[in-house]
């Protein structure tokens, strides 16, 4: 495994096409799909970029260097890679024999930011009325004796109420 600090300049230089798009914060994904097919995602809306690999050999040179980082040697015997990068970014790859056309790489970034409840309501994960019936919502755990702990949302009757509304606001939306 090589050292992050080394890790992080390599992949400027291996990953050169793709540059701009990891270090976009509205970039959720790019899939590189052989050297000349990448798309990238951006608030789940999947976008085909005029960005191309020199070859399939650079392709599978930033792959490898993938590789490197996670510890996962990939080869014609291993290959198909799947790991963390520093930052936690997921990276998946798939090289020939496996990708017969050329290599292919997924790198799933996440946010750098705090999700909050204001955030998620701007970017339509959460309603309105779901928001405000957050704080009324209690979490409480319970284990079992070997079992993961798991935990139970209790709502209170407000926010019941709130919720049953909501439900029968929208079902009769035509």
């Amino acid at each position: 495994m090589i050292p992050t600090k080394v890790f992080e300049k390599t992949r400027l230089a291996f990953f050169a096409p793709i540059r701009p798009y990891l270090n976009d914060p509205s970039v959720s994904e790019s899939m590189i799909n052989g050297s000349d097919q990448i798309y990238v995602e951006r608030r789940g809306v999947l976008a085909l970029v005029d960005a191309r690999f020199e070859s399939k050999e650079a392709l599978t040179a930033a792959g490898r260097n993938l590789s490197q980082y996670v510890g996962k040697p990939v080869s014609a015997a291993r290959p198909i890679l799947e790991g963390r990068v520093p930052g936690g970014s997921r990276v998946e790859a798939i090289l020939s024999p496996v990708a017969p056309d050329g290599p292919h790489v997924s790198i799933r970034l996440f946010f750098k930011e705090m999700l909050t409840v204001k955030r998620l309501v701007e970017f339509d994960s959460l309603t309105d009325d779901a928001a405000e019936a957050m704080p009324r919502v209690r979490a409480q755990s319970r284990s079992g004796t070997s079992s993961a702990r798991r935990c139970a949302c209790v709502p209170t009757a407000s926010w019941s109420a709130k919720f049953a509304a909501a439900r029968r606001s929208t079902s009769s939306r035509p």
